[in-house]
């Protein structure tokens, strides 16, 4: 499959509630959700090797999301799936309990 750009991913994790964290050779994303900070972290490499994510790490981020498929990290970072369908997919695995709306 196409590789996703790295820009595409940091775009689709900010726009989903992770925040930075700079680190020196990784940049850390943390997930907030309802105003906490969760065990969810992922790391992404600053380097001009890795500017297109292949399978190989895509897989490394759907481990570190929390996701099951290719396909749901594939949608997760592409963009095509949204804040409350992760919260859905994840929150049995964290143990969260449903936000107020």
């Amino acid at each position: 499959m196409a590789g996703i750009e790295r820009r595409v991913i940091l775009r689709s994790l900010t726009a989903k509630g992770f925040r930075t964290d700079e680190g020196a050779s990784h940049k850390r994303l943390y997930y907030w959700r309802g105003g906490q900070k969760t065990g969810v972290s992922v790391s992404i490499s600053r380097g001009k090797a890795h500017k297109v994510y292949g399978d190989d790490l895509v897989t490394c981020l759907k481990k570190e999301l929390r996701l099951s498929t290719m396909r749901d990290a594939r949608h997760f970072l592409e963009c095509q799936m949204d804040q409350a369908t992760y919260d859905q997919t994840v929150a049995p695995l964290m143990r969260w309990q449903p936000l107020a709306s």
